[in-house]
C-alpha cells in the first residue's frame, strides 16, 4: 500500500480538512467531560458478596498488619545483617505457608532459603535476593 499525505491546502478542498466536530475550548471541554461522567464518581455502598467485579472508591485499610509476621518480599537467603560478603551454608529452607521453627538462632556463616511471602526468622533482619547470589558449591553451600 503506498499513501502520499500532504498538509498543503491546493492538493485538495478545504472540506476533507475539516473536522465533523465542533472545536470548544478547553474549560468547556472539561466541564462535558465531568458532566458525562457523573455516573462514573457516584458510590454505594454494598455487601462483600455483592461488590465481586466492582472498583472500589476510596482506600480500605485493615486493622491488623497482614500478614501478621515480617514476610519476606522475594526468595533469597534469610540472614543476620550486617554481614560481609563470602560464602555461607544453607542451613534451612523455609516456603510460605510453612511452620518456622524460631526458636533455632542463627549460626554464624548460615543463612536460610526463603521464598516469597514466607515468616522471617525470628533471628533474621534482612532477606538477599537470590539474584545477587551465585552457587559456588552444591550440598547447600551458596
Amino acid at each position: 500500500i503506498i499513501i502520499r499525505m500532504s498538509c498543503d491546502k491546493s492538493e485538495g478542498n478545504d472540506q476533507s480538512r475539516k473536522s465533523q466536530y465542533e472545536m470548544i475550548n478547553v474549560d468547556d471541554a472539561i466541564l462535558l467531560i465531568l458532566k458525562q461522567s457523573e455516573d462514573l464518581i457516584k458510590s454505594i455502598s454494598l455487601p462483600l458478596i455483592e461488590s465481586i467485579g466492582k472498583v472500589v472508591s476510596y482506600d480500605i485499610y485493615s486493622i491488623d498488619p497482614f500478614p501478621p509476621f515480617p514476610a519476606s518480599i522475594m526468595d533469597g537467603f534469610a540472614v543476620k545483617a550486617p554481614m560481609n560478603k563470602g560464602v555461607y551454608t544453607i542451613k534451612d529452607k523455609i516456603f510460605a505457608g510453612e511452620f518456622v521453627d524460631t526458636l533455632n538462632s542463627n549460626i554464624n556463616n548460615y543463612v536460610s532459603y526463603i521464598t516469597t511471602g514466607a515468616k522471617l526468622p525470628d533471628w533474621a533482619n534482612a532477606v538477599v535476593k537470590i539474584e545477587d547470589t551465585e552457587t559456588v558449591k552444591e550440598n547447600n553451600v551458596i
